[in-house]
């Protein structure tokens, strides 16, 4: 609106309609987004220096109809191609592709780590013959180390 810049961190996303809004920029960090969703909801947002942006919603300005929307076409589009380097991971709990660890998002962390996957007998018998410690059996399947051991006493292993 004012036409401000000089520093990117200094410039926030206001949602134009906010029924509309999917999620908050802010938070994109603690919880990832692929880059397609990102842009979407980008769409929806008018581009506003932090003092017009507080400005705006205490109701001392109000936005131009002249206001422009997020525009893919102003950006070059060697930022939209994703580097042969990244390559997009199923998540392990629901599928989706994602650029992140083994989980898309942090609701799918909480999934796995509510539902533990037990190893197969043969797959805990040849950690423990391994050598492998009962804690770092227990890291591997978001378990305690006591968990493990129990495991291993259902299989008659111990």
């Amino acid at each position: 609106m004012c036409g401000y810049d000089r520093c990117h961190r200094a410039l926030h996303f206001h949602h134009i309609d906010p029924s509309r809004k999917e999620f908050t920029f802010g938070k994109v960090m603690a919880n990832p987004k692929s880059w397609d969703k990102i842009v979407t909801e980008m769409r929806k947002c008018a581009l506003l220096c932090a003092n017009c942006h507080a400005e705006l919603h205490d109701g001392l300005i109000d936005l131009p109809t002249w206001t422009q929307v997020f525009d893919k076409s102003l950006i070059p589009a060697s930022l939209f191609n994703t580097p042969k380097s990244i390559r997009l991971k199923p998540c392990v709990i629901c599928g989706t592709g994602h650029e992140n660890k083994k989980y898309c998002s942090r609701e799918c962390y909480w999934k796995y780590l509510e539902n533990p996957r037990k190893p197969t007998k043969a797959t805990l018998k040849r950690l423990i013959d391994s050598g492998a410690s009962w804690r770092a059996m227990g890291s591997r399947f978001n378990v305690s180390d006591n968990g493990v051991r129990k495991w291993a006493v259902t299989y008659g292993l111990i």
